[in-house]
């Protein structure tokens, strides 16, 4: 091998492992984990802080797990949207599809709001629909 091929060959080799030796874990998202019974609904979201103190909202996926005796031929699409505290519409998905496994169904979208920009300190949350979550829906504080 060329001297100059060894360098290279060596000097890729030496990233690697430093890269490899370096690098952290990445956290994996929290699970929306099914209920004994019934249905849970889970939120995440990612936002930037902007030059006036405010946040824009760049992502948000929301999540619906719903315990079922059996998992049905189909299951219906269903239709959710990201709100502010203040009802302010964020984000809309119509027609998110279902899957269903061992008696669990889930659904989930991730949603890229246009135009999202809030108060540091703004609630959002997310209500899908079908599901009773007026009360229960999940909210989180972004900045």
């Amino acid at each position: 091998m060329h001297a100059t091929a060894r360098r290279a060959a060596g000097a890729l080799l030496a990233l690697a492992l430093g890269a490899a030796v370096g690098a952290q874990p990445t956290a994996a998202a929290k699970p929306c984990t099914p209920p004994e019974a019934g249905w849970r609904s889970c939120l995440t979201t990612a936002h930037v802080g902007l030059e006036d103190g405010g946040v824009r909202l760049k992502r948000a996926r929301p999540r619906l797990v719903m315990r079922m005796d059996s998992c049905p031929a189909t299951l219906r699409s269903r239709t959710v949207v990201i709100r502010s505290r203040g009802g302010r519409l964020l984000a809309r998905a119509e027609d998110v599809r279902g899957r269903c496994r061992d008696g669990v169904a889930r659904w989930a979208v991730t949603l890229r709001p246009e135009e999202a920009d809030l108060q540091a300190g703004a609630v959002v949350r997310s209500l899908w629909t079908g599901i009773a979550d007026r009360d229960r829906a999940p909210t989180v504080k972004l900045g």
